[in-house]
């Protein structure tokens, strides 16, 4: 860590954490939105953030961060640490200090991150970065080093593979500018190249010849359906359509198929205007067909690079579209945890409160009648002090199925607390209401309960209101149930008890 960041090493490693928290927020907020942006942005995806959410990920995260209470002062240079231009922090100062550290690492965390271990960033790119940091020549191989036997270890915990990553002066760079001394004559990979030929017999022969000679075989296609169809099946990725068939590029670039292709526009001898009208129609490069073959063979590195570069970014999307789904997939089940019993699997009392209120408006806006019941459990406390607070979570699980096994299908039956449950029923009037309630009093009083070996009865007190024209909000009519409930366990238990117009009636069937 350079001593010239300014900060202490413990601030800029959580900095580094952060870092990157504002693509975890879009992507848990707007699953399906964030992964389109990932499938359709092949570079600038900060710009498509921008203009779906109206903040790209780097400013999210500087918000989030400056909501964890980190210091502006750390946080400001946490969000340039993609893009250091769009800073404009002074030179040599220590947000800039700190923005370029974290810079350095986002750009060298590649080799850890990425399947193959290779670092898309120029050597010389890096070694400017290290300039700009005052690293003394040969340091930033033993902080990457160090930090490479700890993701080591982190991995190891973690169960992941760190086969592919190397130490540093092992790095595989991005091609042309490697870290390590490289045999310039080594043959280029045009072994990775499938090519298709789209032109006459005459200028096939003639290209197919050179492309031979670098041990690439080519396949003739005489009609840009046939082009496109390799392209399909992934059997061609370069492309040479002579200039009879300049028509053909605009065709084969707005086939989807070959978004992942590169193409070569081929000419019978040098031509401007045929080359703009070439490069503008979507062609990657132009050459004559008389062109060397060593000459040929340096114009397909590019070729091979661009390839490489959208094979990576397409894993790249894969890799963030799994992570996005798996994130919205936590984030429901997040979601049903934080609205779910655990004990019972029933609604919990937010999410009772949250039927309530829907019920509420619901009966408001239609004029339909609500009926709002309140069910204890009575004695439970003996239930637990005598037989043990296992057995007391088994009768409730009991009591939950009970319930759920008897009430209807639009009903919401939830645990709101110890031995309260609370049932919610929209369109139900008083009569049916209090039916509805007699029969559970009825099931649970006539249960035996097989809990740890142990057959217990229980008994249940019953508070029932209905949604009436007087009560303001749903907190009244839950005011009301709770009366009632109060008044059913003072006149002895097992009954319903309901609370209408003011009064309370007490109701029990026997028979």
């Amino acid at each position: 860590m350079p001593s010239n960041s300014g900060s202490p090493p413990d601030d800029i490693f959580a900095c580094g954490l952060l870092a990157r928290i504002g693509v975890l927020g879009l992507a848990s907020v707007y699953p399906e939105a964030y992964s389109d942006i990932i499938a359709t942005s092949s570079q600038d995806i900060a710009a498509r953030e921008k203009e779906t959410f109206g903040i790209d990920h780097n400013e999210l995260s500087e918000a989030m961060m400056l909501d964890f209470c980190v210091p502006r002062a750390l946080a400001e240079p946490t969000r340039y640490h993609e893009d250091p231009i769009q800073s404009g922090f002074e030179q040599q100062s220590r947000p800039h200090n700190i923005m370029t550290l974290l810079h350095l690492a986002y750009r060298l965390s590649e080799a850890a991150v990425r399947e193959d271990g290779r670092i898309t960033t120029k050597a010389s790119v890096i070694n400017a970065i290290c300039t700009q940091l005052k690293l003394p020549e040969g340091r930033i191989d033993i902080i990457f080093n160090e930090a490479l036997d700890d993701w080591r270890d982190w991995a190891e915990t973690f169960q992941l593979s760190t086969d592919k990553v190397q130490n540093y002066k092992n790095l595989d760079f991005e091609p042309g500018e490697p870290s390590k001394p490289h045999n310039e004559s080594v043959t280029p990979r045009v072994e990775r190249l499938s090519a298709a030929i789209v032109s006459d017999a005459e200028v096939f022969d003639l290209l197919s010849g050179k492309l031979n000679q670098l041990g690439l075989q080519a396949v003739h296609c005489e009609k840009a359906s046939a082009a496109i169809q390799l392209a399909m099946n992934r059997q061609a990725n370069v492309f040479f359509i002579s200039e009879k068939n300049t028509q053909f590029i605009d065709m084969l670039r707005g086939a989807k198929e070959f978004d992942a292709n590169y193409i070569f526009f081929v000419l019978a001898k040098t031509d401007t205007a045929l080359e703009a009208k070439a490069y503008l129609a979507g062609a990657d490069d132009v050459i004559t067909d008389d062109i060397l073959v060593t000459h040929l063979k340096a114009r397909l590195k590019p070729a091979m690079r661009m390839l490489n570069r959208y094979e990576r970014w397409r894993n790249d999307q894969t890799e963030l579209r799994r992570i996005a789904k798996e994130l919205s997939l936590s984030h429901r089940q997040q979601q049903l945890l934080a609205l779910t019993d655990q004990l019972t699997e029933l609604p919990n009392r937010r999410a009772a409160m949250e039927a309530l209120d829907q019920a509420w408006n619901g009966s408001i806006r239609a004029q339909t009648p609500c009926s709002l019941l309140i069910l204890d459990i009575d004695h439970f406390k003996d239930i637990n002090d005598h037989y043990g607070h296992n057995v007391g979570d088994e009768v409730l699980r009991a009591v939950a199925a009970i319930l759920k096994k008897n009430v209807r299908r639009e009903d919401t039956i939830a645990r709101i607390g110890g031995e309260e449950f609370l049932l919610i029923s929209p369109h139900m009037p008083m009569r049916d209401g209090l039916i509805a309630g007699e029969r559970l009093r009825k099931q649970l009083e006539k249960a035996r309960i097989d809990a740890g070996g142990k057959i217990i009865c229980i008994t249940m007190s019953i508070g029932m209101a209905i949604r009436e024209e007087t009560m303001r909000h749903g907190e009244d009519f839950m005011i009301s149930a709770d009366k009632a409930l109060y008044a059913a366990k003072n006149a002895g238990r097992n009954r319903i008890a309901l609370s209408t117009d003011g009064q309370i009636r007490m109701f029990k069937n026997d028979q």
